[in-house]
């Protein structure tokens, strides 16, 4: 067995891994400006490794997807709230 394939077996036996929020959560902050109002994309490239993130993260179903990326959005604002960080 090599080693993608150990990685696929593992993705699958595992359903949601706090490593997978945490990263998700991280992507969002550094791609995303938002607050009480507004919601921004901070540059296209980014927007583009956010994008390329959620796509090598993807889960066994879409929905399975869906969920894991929405609970990351919701971790990344609670993360903002606590510790706020900007590289800019």
């Amino acid at each position: 067995m090599n080693f993608l394939n150990r990685i696929r077996c593992a993705n699958k036996q595992m359903p949601m891994s706090k490593k997978i929020l945490h990263s998700i959560a991280v992507l969002f902050n550094m791609t995303f400006s938002y607050g009480w109002i507004y919601f921004g994309i901070y540059s296209s490239l980014e927007l583009i490794v956010f994008i390329c993130g959620l796509v090598i993260l993807r889960r066994s179903t879409i929905k399975e997807t869906i969920v894991t990326t929405a609970i990351g959005v919701i971790a990344a604002m609670i993360l903002n709230m606590i510790l706020p960080f900007y590289w800019g």
